[in-house]
């Protein structure tokens, strides 16, 4: 009987043993997930894209605006992307780029376009470089924050970053026929789902964000809160959803890549109005080892005469540049426009001042000449009426003399009564 026990113990014993790396396979602790999560997108820290995408609006339901992007990362030292929208009232071409030989460590944003045949352009050059570069292209590059993972305005963190082992639950979800891993979980931005793919390395299914206002807070660490201004009477928002899913994905280098991505964003008004977009993202070439050289892929050469902005780290903007065989040189013709004009005001202004430090006196002194006037005025006017009255009194005077003597002529005269 002891022998049996022991035997099943033994069993037991290696069963479990056995079995051990399959339960540690088949229930992954958290921590691993989220880092199996964030390596998922290590392919993007040096590749070449080159993508498109179609975008429609609820409000504008019969246009469809195409873009075409062309991305090259080279290990987020410089980045560079050329972005041509079609399909709104103008086209227009816009680069995004930062690289210490073609820009000088700053970062640029080169706008050009066309309207009523002509050609229009613009130049932003940030003094910020790769700082300003790398928020720009992980938080507000359009096409290029979904593949980089990227979830704003949800957030200024990534995906990979909102949640952590102790903020999130973990269990198994079926969408669309597949078993994924569903990570769920509530940050101050809002709430969070994310549905990762197991058998691909744990890389995106789709991901769900949801804020609320006057509940959530925005990526600027402020109340969420927004209104449609576009409405009329404008309407306050009451929650967004944006939903971000991969539809079809591809094996390369022993890891998968998304090839085709969806993004929707819906808004809830009040009064039960709705607004949402679409837009369907291809990615139709994506090079892991790019030969940049050869690419030309930072390669940085605006219109000769464009104008330019540039912005100081502190936030101050100076339009007296211009961009001259890849570096900033000031603009001696418009330096000189502006500091002659600024001269002409600041000369103007003084002037304007002097007039009215001696225009005050004068004005103290005619106004005391004025009262004095008034003054002299009412006195010659009570001495005109004294005169008057004592004139009318003489007068009077002079009357009643007048008339005594005559009625006393009258009573001496000869043949009447005494």
């Amino acid at each position: 009987m002891r022998n049996c026990l022991y035997n099943i113990s033994s069993i037991f014993i290696l069963a479990l043993f056995l079995l051990q790396p399959f339960l540690c396979a088949q229930d992954p602790d958290t921590e691993s997930i989220l880092q199996a999560f964030r390596d998922s997108y290590n392919w993007t820290r040096k590749v070449a894209i080159h993508a498109t995408s179609v975008s429609t609006f609820s409000n504008a339901e019969d246009k469809k605006f195409h873009e075409e992007y062309r991305f090259y990362n080279d290990d987020h030292d410089q980045m560079n992307m050329h972005a041509a929208i079609r399909g709104r009232k103008n086209e227009y071409a816009t680069q995004y780029i930062f690289s210490p030989q073609a820009t000088s460590d700053y970062f640029c944003i080169l706008d050009l376009g066309e309207e009523g045949g002509e050609t229009l352009g613009r130049l932003r050059v940030d003094e910020k470089g790769a700082e300003a570069g790398r928020s720009f292209f992980e938080r507000h590059l359009f096409f290029g924050s979904h593949i980089l993972g990227a979830s704003f305005p949800f957030s200024k963190a990534s995906l990979p970053e909102l949640l952590t082992a102790d903020t999130l639950s973990v269990k198994e979800d079926r969408l669309e026929g597949g078993l994924y891993t569903l990570l769920e979980g509530e940050v101050p931005e809002g709430r969070i789902k994310i549905w990762l793919s197991p058998d691909k390395g744990y890389t995106l299914k789709k991901c769900v964000l949801v804020k609320e206002a006057g509940k959530d807070l925005d990526y600027d660490g402020e109340l969420y809160s927004h209104s449609n201004v576009l409405h009329d009477p404008p309407l306050d928002v009451i929650r967004v959803t944006r939903e971000i899913e991969v539809l079809e994905s591809t094996s390369m280098d022993d890891q998968y890549l998304p090839s085709r991505m969806h993004y929707r964003q819906m808004e809830e008004y009040e009064n039960d109005e709705h607004f949402e977009w679409n837009t369907d993202i291809s990615l139709l070439d994506i090079d892991l080892n790019p030969d940049f050289e050869a690419l030309n892929a930072f390669e940085f050469s605006p219109p000769p005469g464009i104008s330019t902005t540039l912005a100081k780290k502190e936030g101050t903007l100076f339009t007296t540049f211009q961009w001259e065989e890849g570096k900033l040189v000031p603009d001696v013709d418009k330096t000189l426009r502006e500091d002659s004009m600024q001269e002409t005001i600041t000369r103007l202004q003084t002037e304007q001042a002097s007039n009215e430090n001696q225009a005050a006196p004068a004005v103290t002194l005619q106004l005391g000449d004025s009262a004095e006037q008034e003054t002299s005025k009412q006195c010659q006017s009570s001495v005109f009426v004294w005169i008057g009255a004592v004139a009318l009194v003489l007068a009077c005077g002079a009357f009643g003399s007048f008339v005594f003597m005559m009625k006393k002529r009258r009573s001496v005269t000869p043949g009447g009564e005494a």
